[in-house]
């Protein structure tokens, strides 16, 4: 389990990995970035340089903020994650983390979590 920084700018979630931003977007099916590879918890991740014709440049143009790339549903499926975003946080493990908090039921499009909150 690792605890990162969770960044708040501009209405956009980000983490800093590696000294870098990343957008942390699970409704986006793909992470690309500008790193070849990026390696979370022992496990490595390929990355495109970019994906649907958006780049880590035209990303970070796009929301206002410098960016290295998005994280995408394709690497954010393989964990178990605790957003804070009052302190700031993201914890992420392998494992099923516990939480005060109050579930909400999910259900998925092409890996892509989703819920209708009433």
């Amino acid at each position: 389990m690792i605890t990162l920084p969770l960044i708040q700018r501009h209405g956009h979630l980000f983490i800093e990995l590696q000294g870098h931003l990343w957008l942390f977007d699970t409704g986006a099916p793909t992470s690309f970035g500008d790193a070849r590879s990026l390696q979370i918890l022992g496990e490595r991740f390929d990355l495109s340089p970019s994906d649907f014709g958006l780049s880590a440049s035209s990303l970070s143009q796009a929301v206002g903020v410098t960016c290295s790339g998005l994280l995408g549903a394709d690497l954010l499926n393989a964990f178990d994650y605790l957003i804070d975003i009052a302190a700031g946080r993201l914890t992420v493990s392998k494992n099923a983390l516990t939480h005060d908090g109050q579930p909400l039921p999910l259900d998925d499009f092409m890996g892509i979590p989703w819920t209708f909150r009433h």
